[in-house]
This record gives structure tokens, sequence and C-alpha cells, in this order.
């Protein structure tokens, strides 16, 4: 592969015979592949990978990459695969060729990523059964009337965005029982994640209303397993939920270029959002925080 991959050291952007670049990666007539490495940082790294298979499948052309290293699911990826010819688009790999897509954050764009849901199911699904079969580490497990709901806390980072009462319309099955607050739990987030606790009462009387929070693994396998998911603004959440076999629901808020791309069993729900890019620049945490949890409602 080392032949292919000719990764400028300034920003790691391949040279592609095709004209077709990919971060960390490389294109050529007969393969695409991916310059595997390992970051703690999964919905970036993931971001990367994804596009590089999406890459080869609408080339319709072998992958032909290097393994993600450690020890985590990551590993257990596919880095080799034969060519697809039921992916194989060059139109739409002509279209999804561009500047943005070449960049280091491809699920920022209309990318080759929207095209391979199926792919990423497949791949996500039994590399995430490998690691838990390897590692003795039990897959999360659910009832068919969960319904989970991801709430990034973030203060400052500009893909974060909280989301209103008013985006949940209508999303919530009728047959759902059990609504399961996904998040990390600091101590100044508890006035917002109380909101959503209050917001899911309101939406659902019916249900019960559970906080989760767990190991990095556990967390994306739950987004990953869950029947019904909603994604919070994060690219690790993102790609969970674009390996789930059920229903995911998302803001296009800081992803695809915000324009909202069929997806197959995807629902994009536009509006409804508080990004942290709204936030006035002389505002306190906590403040901010207060004004946060009173929005959502």
């Amino acid at each position: 592969m080392q032949h292919h991959l000719m990764l400028l050291e300034h920003d790691r952007k391949a040279v592609s015979s095709m004209g077709c670049e990919i971060w960390n990666g490389y294109m050529s007539d007969d393969a695409a592949g991916y310059a595997g490495w390992y970051s703690p940082s999964w919905g970036n790294l993931l971001s990367e990978y994804w596009e590089a298979r999406g890459a080869a499948a609408l080339a319709g052309v072998r992958f032909d990459g290097q393994q993600i290293p450690g020890d985590t699911w990551l590993s257990k990826l596919p880095f080799k695969h034969d060519a697809d010819p039921a992916f194989k688009d060059l139109n739409a790999l002509k279209d999804m060729c561009n500047e943005c897509t070449g960049d280091m954050f491809p699920h920022t764009c209309v990318g080759k990523w929207t095209r391979i849901r199926q792919m990423i199911r497949d791949d996500t699904q039994a590399a995430l059964k490998a690691f838990s079969d390897e590692s003795h580490i039990p897959l999360p497990a659910f009832h068919e009337n969960d319904m989970l709901v991801h709430v990034r806390l973030e203060t400052d980072h500009p893909q974060v965005a909280y989301y209103a009462k008013s985006f949940f319309a209508g999303l919530v099955p009728e047959s759902t029982s059990r609504i399961i607050l996904l998040s990390a739990e600091p101590d100044w987030g508890k006035p917002i994640l109380q909101s959503y606790v209050d917001i899911c009462h309101e939406l659902c009387p019916r249900c019960s209303v559970e906080r989760s929070s767990g190991s990095q693994f556990n967390d994306y396998a739950a987004i990953a397993l869950a029947p019904t998911v909603v994604c919070s603004g994060s690219t690790y959440c993102l790609w969970a939920a674009m390996a789930n076999r059920g229903r995911a629901i998302m803001s296009p808020h800081e992803i695809a270029q915000g324009k909202m791309p069929p997806i197959d069993d995807w629902t994009w729900v536009p509006g409804h959002v508080l990004g942290n890019g709204e936030r006035p620049k002389d505002i306190s945490n906590e403040d901010w925080v207060k004004h946060v949890a009173k929005w959502v409602r």
C-alpha cells in the first residue's frame, strides 16, 4: 500500500491518481485505502475511515488499508474488503469528491459516507460483537419499546447543540415504555439533564425515564443497538447511530453542511436547536447552563 499512500506531512491529505482526495488515505484506479491509526476521539477517527470506505464502495474498487491499531473494538473493523458492485456509483463519486470531502472532517460534508449506511451497519455490528466476544464484555441489551436519547454536554464546542422540547414532537413511538438519557454526568450539567428528564416525562407520561452513563465502549454500543435513538451533535453518536439497525434521528446542525442528504432509514429534524455557537461571549459557564436548561423547556 505504501506506493499508493503519499501523505503530505502538513495535512495528511493523499495525492490521488483519480483526482479524489481522501484524508489519511489514498485512491488509485483499482483500490482505495486508509492508513489506520488510533485516536481516543472515535467520532473524528471514524469520519476519516468511513469516508475512505465510501470512496472504495462508490468507485467499485477494493478497499486495501491498514488496521486501526490498539485493543478497542475499532481494531475489528475491516481494513481490507473486496469490491462490492452493489454500491458502485461513479456519478455520485464524482459529485462527492471535492475540497470539502477531502478534508479532515468529512462528516461536515455531503460525503461518500452518506451512501454506505448498510455497509456501516454490517461492519460495525460485526466488529462490536467480535470485540465483545473476545474481551468478554457483554453488549448492552434493550427491550423493543426502549428509546435512547444521547445528550452531549459541553459548554464551548461549536458542534454541540441542545435540542428543544419541540424537536421531539412526534418522534416518540407510541409503543415506547422507557426512555434512556445517555450522557456524561458532570455536576455543572445537572440542570440541563434535569430539564431533559422533565421533557421526557411530559412527552411520554407512561414512560419510565432513566439516566445512563457507562464506558466509552458500552455507550457507543448502546447507541448502535437501541431500537430507537436520538443523537445530539456528536460524531461519536453519528457513527454509532449510522450502525443502528432501528430508527435513528438527528439534527443536521454541523453535519453534512446542514443539507439533510437522504440516508437509508435515517430521520433528519431541522431547527429547534440552541448551539454553543450562539453563546454570548460575555456569559459565564454557570449562566449559560441556566439559559440552556430553561431554553430547552
